[in-house]
Protein backbone atom coordinates (compact mmCIF):
# COMPACT_ATOMS: atom_id res chain seq x y z
CA UNK A 1 0.00 0.00 0.00
CA UNK A 2 1.42 3.23 -1.30
CA UNK A 3 1.83 6.32 1.81
CA UNK A 4 1.36 9.78 0.89
CA UNK A 5 3.85 11.90 2.24
CA UNK A 6 3.42 14.93 4.01
CA UNK A 7 5.88 18.27 2.67
CA UNK A 8 7.84 17.89 6.04
CA UNK A 9 8.19 13.63 5.23
CA UNK A 10 9.32 15.31 1.82
CA UNK A 11 11.75 17.35 3.15
CA UNK A 12 13.09 14.64 5.61
CA UNK A 13 13.34 12.54 2.56
CA UNK A 14 15.40 15.22 0.70
CA UNK A 15 18.03 15.05 3.46
CA UNK A 16 18.52 11.56 3.40
CA UNK A 17 19.49 11.07 -0.25
CA UNK A 18 22.68 9.86 -0.30
CA UNK A 19 23.75 12.43 -3.02
CA UNK A 20 27.41 10.47 -4.06
CA UNK A 21 25.14 7.18 -4.46
CA UNK A 22 23.21 9.45 -6.85
CA UNK A 23 26.09 11.34 -8.71
CA UNK A 24 27.65 7.55 -9.22
CA UNK A 25 24.18 6.60 -10.85
CA UNK A 26 24.09 9.51 -12.88
CA UNK A 27 27.33 8.97 -13.95
CA UNK A 28 27.34 5.71 -15.00
CA UNK A 29 23.87 6.10 -16.95
CA UNK A 30 24.08 9.19 -18.65
CA UNK A 31 26.54 7.66 -21.53
CA UNK A 32 24.53 5.14 -22.68
CA UNK A 33 21.35 6.83 -23.24
CA UNK A 34 20.42 9.57 -26.02
CA UNK A 35 19.03 12.94 -25.55
CA UNK A 36 15.10 11.79 -24.81
CA UNK A 37 16.13 8.91 -22.57
CA UNK A 38 18.71 11.52 -20.68
CA UNK A 39 15.91 13.63 -19.95
CA UNK A 40 13.35 11.24 -18.95
CA UNK A 41 15.76 9.84 -16.72
CA UNK A 42 16.78 12.48 -14.60
CA UNK A 43 12.99 14.25 -14.83
CA UNK A 44 11.49 10.61 -13.35
CA UNK A 45 14.60 11.04 -10.88
CA UNK A 46 13.70 14.53 -9.74
CA UNK A 47 9.81 14.11 -9.63
CA UNK A 48 10.78 11.09 -7.04
CA UNK A 49 13.10 13.23 -4.94
CA UNK A 50 10.32 15.74 -4.38
CA UNK A 51 10.48 19.33 -3.15
CA UNK A 52 14.35 20.09 -4.27
CA UNK A 53 14.78 17.26 -6.45
CA UNK A 54 15.20 19.31 -9.68
CA UNK A 55 17.89 21.71 -8.19
CA UNK A 56 19.55 18.45 -6.43
CA UNK A 57 19.37 16.22 -10.31
CA UNK A 58 20.74 19.48 -12.23
CA UNK A 59 23.61 20.10 -9.60
CA UNK A 60 24.44 16.18 -10.07
CA UNK A 61 24.19 15.92 -13.45
CA UNK A 62 25.37 19.13 -15.11
CA UNK A 63 21.81 19.65 -16.63
CA UNK A 64 19.99 22.42 -17.00
CA UNK A 65 16.53 23.22 -14.32
CA UNK A 66 14.66 23.70 -17.40
CA UNK A 67 15.59 20.86 -19.22
CA UNK A 68 14.57 18.72 -16.13
CA UNK A 69 11.61 20.75 -16.15
CA UNK A 70 11.11 19.98 -19.72
CA UNK A 71 11.09 16.14 -18.92
CA UNK A 72 8.69 16.81 -15.87
CA UNK A 73 6.28 18.21 -18.19
CA UNK A 74 6.70 15.47 -20.73
CA UNK A 75 6.58 12.97 -18.45
CA UNK A 76 3.06 13.91 -16.93
CA UNK A 77 1.42 14.69 -20.55
CA UNK A 78 -0.83 12.20 -20.83
CA UNK A 79 -0.88 12.68 -24.93
CA UNK A 80 3.14 11.66 -24.87
CA UNK A 81 3.93 10.11 -27.77
CA UNK A 82 6.51 7.36 -27.54
CA UNK A 83 9.98 8.18 -28.97
CA UNK A 84 10.62 6.06 -32.27
CA UNK A 85 13.33 3.54 -31.82
CA UNK A 86 16.90 5.24 -32.65
CA UNK A 87 15.51 8.79 -32.50
CA UNK A 88 16.42 11.52 -29.70
CA UNK A 89 14.48 14.51 -31.24
CA UNK A 90 10.98 14.80 -32.37
CA UNK A 91 11.13 15.83 -36.26
CA UNK A 92 12.17 19.31 -37.06
CA UNK A 93 14.04 19.19 -33.50
CA UNK A 94 17.48 20.95 -33.05
CA UNK A 95 19.22 24.17 -33.96
CA UNK A 96 18.85 25.70 -38.03
CA UNK A 97 21.87 25.71 -39.88
CA UNK A 98 23.19 28.94 -40.51
CA UNK A 99 23.74 28.33 -43.94
CA UNK A 100 19.89 27.75 -44.13
CA UNK A 101 19.13 31.34 -42.04
CA UNK A 102 21.72 33.27 -44.11
CA UNK A 103 22.31 31.68 -47.02
CA UNK A 104 25.07 34.11 -47.95
CA UNK A 105 27.53 33.41 -45.36
CA UNK A 106 29.86 31.39 -46.96
CA UNK A 107 30.28 34.39 -49.40
CA UNK A 108 30.86 36.75 -47.09
CA UNK A 109 33.03 34.50 -44.80
CA UNK A 110 34.91 34.17 -48.09
CA UNK A 111 35.29 37.49 -48.75
CA UNK A 112 36.49 38.69 -44.95
CA UNK A 113 39.16 35.83 -45.16
CA UNK A 114 40.15 37.14 -48.19
CA UNK A 115 40.56 40.61 -47.15
CA UNK A 116 42.41 39.79 -44.38
CA UNK A 117 44.86 37.29 -45.81
CA UNK A 118 45.52 39.29 -49.08
CA UNK A 119 48.01 42.20 -47.72
CA UNK A 120 50.32 39.10 -45.75
CA UNK A 121 49.91 36.37 -48.77
CA UNK A 122 49.24 36.80 -52.27
CA UNK A 123 47.05 33.42 -52.64
CA UNK A 124 43.65 33.77 -51.52
CA UNK A 125 42.34 31.31 -48.73
CA UNK A 126 39.58 29.27 -49.36
CA UNK A 127 36.81 27.58 -47.48
CA UNK A 128 35.98 24.19 -48.08
CA UNK A 129 32.74 23.19 -48.40
CA UNK A 130 31.21 19.48 -47.81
Amino acid sequence: MHQILSKNDTMSVMKKVDKETLKNKIDLTMPILNEYQQRMCLAAEANALGHGGISLISQLSGVTIKTIRSGIKELNDPNREPMPSGKSRSSGGGRKRVVDKQPNILNRLQASINRATHKRRPRACFIMDK
